[in-house]
């Protein structure tokens, strides 16, 4: 059974919150997100041991590394001619295999010598993607302006919002990889497209507004595929895998 993480499970794994009994009939599977979300978390300098740890779990139980950035990965599902870029992915992985073979004092030592610099670093990338997140809720919140004053809330949350999501994605892939998709079949990547409409619905009705981990722990849920679990313990993601009826898809050790 091929079971997709969220990264929260090799902090929890390393941590020794997750026991290996926990998942030894499943095959744990790290996505290029996971990689981007532990390389670039805050934890590099204000738990640095936590981040070796995250990493030693990654490296000694995923029984499989997907390389390939989401969008990439939607695009060679729908053009399988397509061979998206893995360079980013492997480079991320080496880097874990790194931080994995020093000793806890000398990476102590490193990150108390170079905090400031590994503190921008991180900055500039949550910056970046911060600004994207910006233009969501920017966006949800000129919707929810004119869902007062035409349909209403409750029309709104009746409306089929998946030819929606199938144009964003495609628009996506589009700014990414330059292929010009249309994607009239959403069943590849339903538990991704269903709780994303979910999600962007509460955006535009003002129940939420989006943060900046939020963007990327969606994006991850591309990887689920026919027969795949999906592994996480954040309430809020359970929450919308079980309202967009994907219950069955969730891992449960």
């Amino acid at each position: 059974m091929r079971v997709i993480c969220d990264t929260n499970i090799w902090y929890k794994i390393g941590s020794g919150k997750i026991k290996k009994s926990d998942f030894k009939n499943a095959s744990l599977v790290a996505t290029w997100n996971n990689l981007f979300e532990i390389g670039n978390s805050e934890n590099l300098y204000k738990s640095p041991i936590k981040v070796k740890q995250a990493c030693s779990a990654l490296i000694e139980f995923a029984t499989a590394k997907i390389f390939t950035h989401p969008i990439d990965y939607v695009a060679n599902i729908y053009t399988p001619s397509f061979d998206p870029d893995r360079s980013e992915g492997e480079y991320m992985y080496d880097e874990m295999i790194k931080v994995n073979s020093m000793i806890d004092d000398d990476i102590q030592k490193q990150v108390q010598e170079n905090t400031k610099v590994i503190k921008a670093n991180v900055d500039n990338i949550r910056r970046g993607i911060g600004d994207a997140v910006q233009i969501f809720n920017d966006e949800a919140q000129k919707i929810n302006d004119n869902i007062r004053q035409t349909t209403g809330k409750l029309a709104h949350r009746k409306t089929n919002a998946l030819p929606s999501a199938a144009q964003f994605i495609s628009t996506l892939i589009l700014t990414k990889t330059g292929l010009d998709i249309t994607l009239n079949n959403l069943s590849p990547i339903s538990l991704f497209t269903e709780t994303m409409s979910l999600f962007f619905k509460d955006l535009e009705l003002g129940h939420r507004k989006m943060q900046v981990n939020d963007w990327i722990d969606l994006l991850n849920l591309i990887y689920v595929r026919d027969g795949d679990l999906y592994w996480t313990f954040e309430k809020k993601w359970l929450l919308y895998i079980k309202a967009a009826g994907f219950e069955n898809l969730i891992f449960n050790p």
